[in-house]
């Protein structure tokens, strides 16, 4: 589960629909001044060595990095780290191998890092809370099946499903999304295309998946660019496409971004 922004402003209805195409928003609906405002993970003032220093790579390979995030992987995975990208596009076994064993180094510092907190928390926890237990297995048990009868949607619901125009696992699950905002009323879509694209591209996706022009003329369902939205939204530089997050009031949810999953869930609805 993932943190989410405290609020979401509500999203502004699309009133008009050309003849055979969507209207898309350049901007985000509902987002604020401030959503909008990009999210750098480091500082503007670092320097191609800082930058590249911080993940173990030469000014040569941050050099090779960009110039592989300016191309289709950019489109593709837009969110990706360096040495995963420099990794998939690397040019020679020996080349491959290198970025590998940085990464798991990196990986494993990372979560020694990690383990090493949370054991101070555990400890913590228990000299603080001596006679608590950690977990109250009935509370989590309960918990367990509220989530597993709670459906992922109702009516007045929200749903924020971020992808990728080359995506076949986006194109499946927004047609599954746009099916359940037609029968059930009340359910919102929208949709936020990651990467660089055009007005246009983003129409003749939604054609090409015959996603249902009458939606979007009632307000119901919403194409938009995604500019930035989901680093916004997330905080999490690693996702990747679909992402699919409930908006439910003030509360905002990730739900499984799988057709089939989500399915088992609404069979009891």
């Amino acid at each position: 589960m993932i943190a989410f922004l405290a609020s979401w402003v509500r999203t502004t209805l699309l009133t008009g629909l050309a003849a055979l195409a969507f209207a898309v928003r350049a901007d985000p609906p509902g987002t604020s001044e401030a959503m909008q405002t990009p999210i750098t993970h480091s500082t503007s003032s670092a320097t191609t060595a800082e930058q590249a220093s911080r993940w173990g790579l030469t000014r040569k390979d941050w050099t090779r990095y960009q110039e592989v995030m300016t191309g289709p992987r950019g489109i593709w995975s837009p969110n990706l780290d360096p040495l995963t990208a420099l990794g998939v596009h690397a040019e020679s076994d020996p080349e491959r191998r290198r970025y590998a064993e940085i990464l798991v180094r990196i990986e494993r510092e990372r979560w020694e890092r990690e383990l090493a907190f949370e054991q101070v928390v555990q400890q913590v926890k228990r000299e603080l809370y001596p006679n608590e237990p950690l977990l109250d297995p009935e509370r989590v048990k309960a918990l367990i099946e509220a989530r597993t009868r709670e459906p992922p949607y109702r009516a007045g619901d929200r749903l924020l499903l971020f992808v990728n125009l080359e995506c076949h696992a986006c194109d499946r699950l927004a047609q599954h999304l746009a099916s359940e905002v037609q029968n059930l009323p009340g359910l919102q879509l929208d949709v936020f295309a990651v990467g660089r694209v055009r007005d246009e591209d983003i129409q003749g996706w939604a054609i090409k998946l015959k996603l249902p022009e009458p939606l979007v003329s009632q307000g119901r369902l919403s194409l938009n660019h995604d500019n930035n939205t989901l680093n916004t939204l997330t905080r999490d530089p690693m996702l990747t496409v679909p992402v699919l997050i409930r908006a439910r009031g003030e509360a905002y949810q990730m739900l499984p971004a799988d057709p089939i999953l989500l399915a088992r869930w609404t069979a009891e609805r």
